[in-house]
Formats: C-alpha cells, structure tokens, sequence
C-alpha cells in the first residue's frame, strides 16, 4: 500500500517481498523509476518516461478518464470484424 509521501509501505509480516520506493519525499519519481516496473512491457514505455511525478500521473489520469469517458460504447463501421459485432451488447 502507498504511503500519504508516495513511497511503498513495508510488507506484511511473513512475507518476503522487500519494499520498493518509486518517488522520493518530494513526490517526484526515482531516476529510471520505469525499470522498477514489474511488467518488464512497460519499462521502456516512451509515455511513461515522460512523467515525473506521483501528481503528474494523477493528473494525467483523472484528465484521460474525463476525455475517454466511463460508459463509451465501441461502434462498428464497415471495417468491423465478426468478433467486434459479437462483442456488442444485445440491448
């Protein structure tokens, strides 16, 4: 669990994992913060090494979800395939 400086929490007793500190007190992110990343995928990500912060990423976030939306709805067009027509909702 992230703490209020954005920093990990310890584990839990009885585990082994060790504690990984993506930002410093400051909130900014760690020099090469991205290789902490577990899915290796997303390491070199050229949008994520672009942020700087723990606040930057917020942002970033609340802003895509007020554009994206939370209820679109995907329509098909003439390129649409059998597989994206089937996924549409039946109602």
């Amino acid at each position: 669990m992230a703490e209020p400086n954005g920093q990990v929490a310890a584990p839990e007793a009885g585990t082994t994992e060790t504690p990984i500190a993506f930002t410093g007190e400051d909130g900014n992110f760690v020099e090469n913060w991205t290789h902490l990343l577990k899915d290796e995928s997303l390491r070199d990500n050229a949008t994520l090494k672009t942020l700087t912060s723990i606040d930057m990423l917020a942002g970033n976030h609340v802003l895509q979800r007020k554009k994206i939306g939370g209820n679109t709805v995907l329509v098909p067009t003439d390129a649409s395939n059998e597989a994206e027509y089937l996924s549409l909702p039946a109602d």
